[in-house]
């Protein structure tokens, strides 16, 4: 991937910044097969991986639900909800 250093620095600091308590948010996009979920895959277990842990959740957009409000917030959360 194009810049993976400077994503995966920015992920480091993502992940750095959650285990402090703080939240944030990263935004990849990138063309089909320049390595952006490889990066989501790294990121996922480095965070997983590290001292305490924590819950990676998934979702994948599909272009047939775009008109389902929240459809993308469920596909998320559902795995963890009681």
């Amino acid at each position: 991937m194009h810049g993976a250093n400077t994503a995966r620095k920015a992920v480091a600091e993502l992940i750095g910044g959650a285990r402090a308590g703080r939240g944030g948010a990263l935004l990849v996009r990138a063309e089909p097969g320049l390595g952006a979920g490889a990066l989501l895959d790294h990121a996922a277990a480095r965070f997983e991986a590290a001292d305490g842990g924590g819950t990676v959740l998934r979702a994948r957009g599909v272009a047939a639900e775009t008109a389902v409000p929240y459809s993308g917030l469920h596909a998320l959360l559902r795995p963890v909800a009681g």
